[in-house]
């Protein structure tokens, strides 16, 4: 990891913040594995002190503001701040989004779509923040894809999940469903991408 990112996390803690990494770097971390993929949920600091903050490290993209999300040119992270997502309407941009900086981080994580992309870690302290359970999901065992929230989780209405289904089956997990479109029929080798 870019030693930079944990000096914004230090940068976070200083100004009264915490800085977590979040998503796919910790899910594979978890699984022993390399990812190129970096985001970081901001807790306790509003978007305006974040974009300052995060300015002293480079130029600063706000590539989602509306979702609370900026990036610092160069750096490769997205630096978000938590967020409570409500359906509203059909497709990807039916949601409203209210982003929270006060959230605690089990609420702000279950709006992500599975338990294995729902855990956090400390950068500065090493915690490993796990709230859903995801911990037990990416082991190399045949296991079930759990969702975060959503007891009747249909694979066909997250695009997201279905990219990452074979990246995962490659790893040992399959999801149960007794409906042939959530049904995968192994790794294509190439790996699928999960972001």
């Amino acid at each position: 990891m870019d030693p930079r990112i944990v000096e914004v996390a230090r940068a976070v803690a200083a100004a009264g913040g915490r800085a977590l990494l979040v998503g796919g770097y910790v899910r594979d971390r978890v699984r022993g594995i390399e990812s190129g993929e970096v985001d970081m949920e901001i807790y306790g600091l509003e978007l305006g002190p974040l974009e300052r903050l995060l300015a002293r490290f480079g130029e600063v993209i706000a590539i989602g503001r509306a979702f609370g999300v900026l990036q610092v040119k160069g750096l490769g992270v997205d630096f978000a701040l938590p967020r409570l997502d409500s359906k509203t309407g059909a497709g990807h941009k039916g949601f409203e989004v209210r982003c929270d900086p006060g959230l605690d981080f089990a609420t702000a994580a279950r709006r992500r779509d599975l338990t294995i992309n729902s855990m956090g870690l400390d950068p500065l302290t090493g915690e490993l923040l796990d709230p859903h359970g995801g911990v037990r999901d990416p082991r190399p065992t045949p296991r079930t894809f759990r969702t975060t929230r959503f007891a009747g989780f249909a694979w066909r209405s997250s695009p997201r999940a279905s990219r990452c289904a074979p990246t995962l089956i490659c790893f040992g997990s399959a999801p149960r469903s007794t409906s042939p479109s959530s049904r995968a029929s192994g790794c294509s080798g190439s790996g699928a991408s999960c972001s």
